[in-house]
């Protein structure tokens, strides 16, 4: 989902078609993120007239909200929540990039083996009250 800042739109598309997390990262030779692409960039780019082949740099968004490393999962939660975004990247100091957190997967409930009880049949009488 990294994308150089002399790529393309079209690339662009491509990385957050193959990355699967609805988008892509603008970064530079180093790895220090730049920006960030969604597909709504993309289309409002498009409606302006912005073509396929123009840097990626006219569309990215230059100011994201982007997490530290050292955020605990509930930390970026609550963060993401609180910026109605459902992708974020992780940096570390230098804003290198080293991940991205998705809302998807901080919701994503584990699987709990519970047991379960099923009782079946009919009462006639509750508390002394005729059912």
């Amino acid at each position: 989902m990294l994308v150089h800042k002399d790529a393309k739109i079209i690339d662009a598309v491509q990385a957050i078609d193959k990355g699967g997390l609805q988008i892509a990262l603008v970064v530079d030779s180093k790895n220090e993120l730049l920006g960030t692409i969604t597909d709504g960039d993309i289309r409002r780019g498009l409606l302006k007239g912005t073509g396929m082949n123009e840097s990626v740099t006219t569309v990215m968004n230059t100011n994201p909200q982007t997490v530290s490393k050292n955020l605990s999962e509930s930390q970026i939660l609550n963060l993401m929540r609180a910026k109605g975004v459902s992708q974020v990247p992780i940096v570390d100091d230098q804003n290198i990039v080293v991940g991205v957190q998705t809302l998807r997967e901080l919701l994503k409930e584990t699987e709990k083996e519970n047991e379960v009880v099923i009782m079946a049949g009919t009462i006639d009488r509750i508390s002394g009250l005729n059912c």
